[in-house]
């Protein structure tokens, strides 16, 4: 009786996800094109070669890269710290919650059009740089400012978010932990560093991984900011696959491309567990 429960469970799994995994790695090793299907061959390892060769696809590469280094740790920083100050008593604490939770339930098209209007030449930012008196800035213009402005865009975002789940863990730690460590005369930042924090572990992997995996898969934000511009500077790995599998219609390439992403968020996942399986043996030996 159980199995048939969860048989429907397991045929949607196997239909929707495991199918298309294992067709992708299969196709990752051909050079199917799409409006031909029916001269499909086997190439070996000929896509990921192209793939390490080609310049524009390793810069979307090293762009993604980027984005992931540089976003995620800082949109965790900013989520926990708006987590502890929600987590303060203070007059409208819920109508406050509220309306920052609210920006993550935002559309990201709609968004990532807000933001686009709001950094243009004329918009809304350079207005109040002229007002006070320092230069308009080029932002989406700028191969040099344009993907950091994306990465503020996904922060302010994204931060709104993962500040619900710190704020359910800060709520799991005993009060008692504060108010010993201040009869002990231990300041903000100590309480940080020795309850808040190793209290908070098990959310911090939970939402670690699910942004490096969120992030790695940014495609819609530089997609309608900049197209992948200016001269390619935030082209990224889901942008080479919408263009190569969808608009030159080369499927065995665009099969590749997902293929070594999914290899790197695997192996970035296994690192992260065995380092939090490391932490958990040195707690259960002490």
């Amino acid at each position: 009786a159980a199995y048939l429960f969860i048989l429907p469970a397991l045929i949607s799994l196997g239909v929707f996800m495991v199918f298309p995994t294992i067709m992708n790695f299969y196709y990752a090793f051909t050079d199917f094109y799409l409006l031909k299907p029916e001269s499909i061959s086997f190439v070996g390892f000929d896509n990921f070669k192209f793939l390490f060769s080609d310049n524009r696809i390793l810069n979307a590469f090293k762009n993604t890269l980027y984005y992931v280094f540089i976003s995620v740790p800082v949109q965790l920083m900013i989520a926990l710290l708006i987590a502890i100050l929600m987590n303060q008593d203070f007059i409208g604490r819920t109508f406050v919650r509220t309306i920052v939770f609210s920006v993550s339930v935002l559309p990201v098209v709609a968004v990532a059009n807000l933001w686009k209007m709001l950094v243009s030449p004329d918009g809304f930012i350079n207005f109040f740089l002229k007002s006070i008196n320092l230069p308009p800035q080029p932002f989406l213009n700028s191969p040099n400012q344009a993907m950091n402005v994306i990465i503020a865009m996904s922060v302010w975002q994204g931060a709104a978010g993962q500040m619900i789940f710190f704020l359910a863990g800060l709520q799991d730690i005993p009060k008692s932990l504060y108010e010993a460590a201040e009869v002990d005369g231990a300041n903000f930042f100590q309480k940080l560093i020795h309850i808040t924090i190793p209290g908070l572990r098990n959310v911090f992997n939970f939402l670690l991984i699910t942004s490096l995996i969120g992030a790695f898969g940014v495609f819609i934000q530089p997609f309608i900011m900049t197209g992948g511009g200016p001269k390619g500077s935030t082209e990224t790995i889901f942008m080479k696959f919408y263009e190569i599998g969808f608009l030159y219609k080369d499927v065995g390439l665009a099969a590749a491309i997902i293929s070594l992403y999914f290899l790197i968020v695997l192996i970035l996942s296994l690192i992260q567990r065995k380092i939090v399986g490391e932490e958990r043996q040195v707690l259960v030996e002490g």
